[in-house]
């Protein structure tokens, strides 16, 4: 279960220095646990580390502990945030790959590329901490009144939107089917305006390919792609090799954030 908190992506990079490899920052930002609000980023925090930050498959948590994890890539720079991470069993066979960007200050992806085989039944929880929350057809958000901005979290994938109680607040689940190999993706959003961005899942062919939409009220249009592990990504036209890529227009022109 994911207790959402705070929303505000203003992680910066230290120094000067482009992008830097770090096991405990990507780590961290792999895990997204924030007990206190000492960290920025501050997602949510969860009470029970072993478990709760993994989505549910077939009722059974995904490991997600250090145990048999490696981490792959991390990458910070002032205009993104970017850590993926590998899982595998007692055997050495890949179970799940976790990846996370964060396009700073507004909005966060979490990719969870599942490889069980099979059709199964997959479900994340969210909880609003003493929060009014509205609910639609592929995500949940609230009002924070300090600071004040409105967080978002959304599917990507179609999924079943649903209430649940809990002594620690609201409680949002969401509930689908897939047919694995594929990614489990949700969007993190915050904003101030009362006009909130609209975030769009583009379709793929390959289901371990993620691509997704997010339209500003100013106009701005983020496209953003993520591959499990390094892949060939096509946005607008254009061809990388790379982690994942954010192709963003506005009022000043094209821009392009690229992971590698």
């Amino acid at each position: 279960m994911y207790f959402l908190i705070f929303l505000g992506f203003a992680h910066q990079a230290k120094g000067d220095q482009p992008e830097q490899t770090d096991d405990d920052s990507a780590t961290f930002l792999l895990d997204l646990i924030v007990q206190t609000s000492l960290h920025p980023f501050c997602l949510f925090t969860s009470q029970d580390t072993t478990s709760s930050l993994s989505p549910l498959i077939d009722g059974q948590a995904l490991p997600f502990g250090e145990g048999g994890k490696h981490v792959l890539l991390y990458r910070n720079t002032h205009q993104a945030e970017f850590a993926s991470a590998v899982w595998k069993d007692d055997s050495g066979h890949l179970v799940r790959e976790r990846e996370v960007l964060v396009i700073k200050p507004d909005y966060g992806v979490v990719v969870d590329f599942v490889y069980t085989p099979g059709l199964h039944t997959t479900e994340r929880s969210f909880t609003f901490y003493e929060l009014k929350v509205v609910r639609d057809a592929q995500g949940a958000q609230a009002k924070l009144e300090s600071p004040d901005r409105t967080v978002r979290v959304q599917a990507l994938e179609p999924v079943k939107v649903t209430p649940k109680a809990s002594i620690s607040g609201p409680v949002t689940v969401f509930t689908s089917q897939a047919t694995f190999p594929a990614a489990i993706s949700t969007v993190f959003a915050s904003w101030k305006e009362e006009l909130a961005p609209k975030i769009e899942s583009i379709e793929t062919k390959n289901p371990l390919l993620v691509r997704f939409k997010v339209t500003f009220p100013d106009g701005r249009i983020d496209e953003v792609a993520l591959a499990s592990e390094s892949h060939r990504l096509e946005l607008n036209g254009r061809d990388f090799e790379a982690w994942a890529v954010c192709s963003r227009h506005d009022s000043t022109g094209n821009r392009i954030i690229e992971i590698k």
